[in-house]
């Protein structure tokens, strides 16, 4: 195999998008530890920390679940989001010491 069509194929098998099922209960487990961490350090520390921790959760939890650093893109897009949701809804709601 020549070095251009081994490179030809590692591009098209890296840009592949896989189609396989999400599994609610390993996302459950994930939303959860997500919870567990941020819940603990925005009472011990506050919102600055907590927004912290939650991105290395983030981290932590697509190394755990997909063994490697490379997750599937549907999961990386809908982590993202959510990753998303959580870091505006805690930049609107950080003025209000009630919420």
């Amino acid at each position: 195999m020549s070095w251009l069509r081994a490179l030809k194929e590692t591009a098209r098998s890296g840009l592949e998008i896989e189609r396989q099922r999400l599994e609610p209960l390993i996302a459950f487990r994930g939303a959860a530890g997500l919870a567990l961490v941020v819940g603990t350090s925005l009472v011990l520390f506050g919102p600055e920390i907590a927004a912290s921790s939650a991105f290395g959760a983030f981290q932590a939890a697509i190394a755990t679940f997909q063994r490697s650093w490379r997750p599937r893109p549907v999961l990386a897009l809908v982590s993202g989001a959510s990753l998303a949701v959580s870091t505006f809804l805690g930049y609107v709601t950080a003025s209000n010491p009630v919420l």
